[in-house]
């Protein structure tokens, strides 16, 4: 999860968006195939001379961008062709949010395979329990209400921030 979250990642999910970006507007005839071409290619940056850059600039996605630039030459023009810098970022971001949700989903399935087995393994485990408002009682685990209860990942795997909703046009009409 932490290396999702780093400000590395975050500017080479960035790239990847623009770079994604370029390949749509070379299909639209915008961007001219060996400019693509260069900037798939030799589309890189450090972070270090990121952020020298920021320094002059004042601006995360500027600095980012004139490091790229400087990486990819006269094709670099294309680059950022029609984008906000919250075009950008969101979009990084919400690649990165979907990224740390498939992770949280597969951590989930694994705990809930073990909690199953231990379930399993201590399902005549006698447990004394206080609810809050109720005396001490005997009851049977509770983990093995797990095994009658599925998990929630048939919530969790329809998670998507990228998909738009249905009837979002109905909201960008001038």
């Amino acid at each position: 999860m932490g290396s999702i979250w780093t400000e590395e990642n975050e500017d080479r999910t960035m790239v990847k968006v623009e770079i994604l970006a370029c390949e749509a507007m070379n299909k639209l005839g915008i961007v001219p195939d060996d400019a693509l071409h260069d900037i798939q290619t030799k589309a890189d940056f450090e972070l270090d001379r990121v952020h020298e850059i920021e320094k002059v600039t004042n601006h995360d996605i500027i600095s980012l961008l004139t490091n790229v630039a400087e990486h990819v030459g006269d094709a670099s023009k294309y680059i950022h062709k029609g984008l906000t810098s919250s075009d950008v970022k969101d979009t990084a971001m919400g690649v990165m949010m979907k990224h740390s949700c498939e992770l949280l989903i597969d951590l989930e399935k694994k705990l809930h395979e073990v909690l199953k087995r231990q379930a399993q393994t201590y399902r005549n485990t006698i447990c004394v329990v206080r609810h809050h408002f109720f005396p001490l009682r005997y009851q049977g685990p509770s983990g093995s209400r797990l095994i009658r209860h599925p998990s929630r990942k048939d919530v969790c795997g329809r998670f998507d921030p990228i998909r738009q909703p249905k009837g979002w046009q109905r909201y960008w009409q001038w």
